[in-house]
């Protein structure tokens, strides 16, 4: 069974001119979804619906000293069967 977010894997480029709190943000080609910071929470988002100014994702990481969201410290949380999940 193929997993609810297999479509969030793939290639981000950098938004130019952008960011949040000193941090980028980035795009998914040919589609809305993008990752971006989240000051409140201290947290990186995957957000399918784009650049929105709210909590609510398809995944997200904790990222207090995290620049970037390819960090490699960073531990992903992917939305699966109605919670969120360690990415595997």
């Amino acid at each position: 069974r193929e997993r609810e977010n297999h479509d969030l894997s793939g290639e981000y480029v950098r938004v130019p001119d952008f960011e949040v709190e000193g941090r980028p943000v980035y795009k998914k080609a040919g589609t809305m979804m993008c990752i971006r910071y989240w000051p409140s929470r201290s947290q990186w988002l995957i957000d399918r619906d784009g650049l929105w100014d709210c909590d609510s994702c398809s995944a997200f990481a904790e990222g207090r000293t995290a620049p970037h969201p390819a960090f490699e410290q960073l531990l992903w949380y992917v939305w699966e069967d109605g919670v969120h999940k360690e990415d595997p």
